[in-house]
């Protein structure tokens, strides 16, 4: 929605009073917003244009490992009301990696906008995701050659067990 407008949803409020609660709530969120920002700084606007799509996959890895719940309020959630907010905005030149990816509500994805808040230092503690680790690709009977080892090993956490682990880079999204 880039009108500059607000949506206001008044679905369920049957009561006045309900109403007036309401619209008081309303005026004090966006009361809340403006003096935030006013206050905080934006990432730079670096790009624009079509971004790629991120696989379902990659979205239900992202939301297992992030606990089910999201990474601001704690708020517990479902798959379907989970959104993907990029730490550092895709605008701002953020890649779709999953290590740039964590799982927010609605609310404060919409709050957070493209604003610098505390939760971008999240960067540094979102680990990739993978389809498999190290120890779990054994498990694989299409798989030919054995698991490489190495220092190319990345820190993923691994779709099938559920822990953080050393995964291939090609296994990581």
């Amino acid at each position: 929605m880039s009108t500059g407008t607000i949506d206001f949803d008044f679905a369920g409020i049957q009561e006045p009073v309900d109403f007036l609660t309401a619209l008081v709530a309303f005026a004090d969120d966006i009361e809340r917003y403006t003096e935030f920002a006013s206050t905080c700084e934006r990432w730079e606007f670096r790009r624009s244009g079509i971004r790629r799509h991120i696989p379902p996959r990659q979205r239900w890895l992202i939301f297992e490992r992030d606990g089910k719940c999201c990474r601001n309020c704690g708020d517990h959630l479902s798959i379907k009301t989970a959104q993907l907010d990029h730490i550092m905005p895709w605008s701002a030149g953020g890649s779709d990696c999953s290590c740039n990816l964590r799982i927010l509500c609605g609310p404060c994805n919409e709050w957070r906008s493209n604003f610098r808040t505390g939760l971008d230092d999240q960067v540094i503690r979102r680990v990739h995701v993978s389809r498999d680790c190290a120890g779990c690709a054994h498990l694989d009977t299409w798989r030919d050659e054995p698991y490489p080892a190495g220092p190319e090993l990345v820190a993923a956490y691994c779709g099938r067990c559920g822990i953080v682990s050393a995964a291939c880079p090609d296994s990581v999204f």
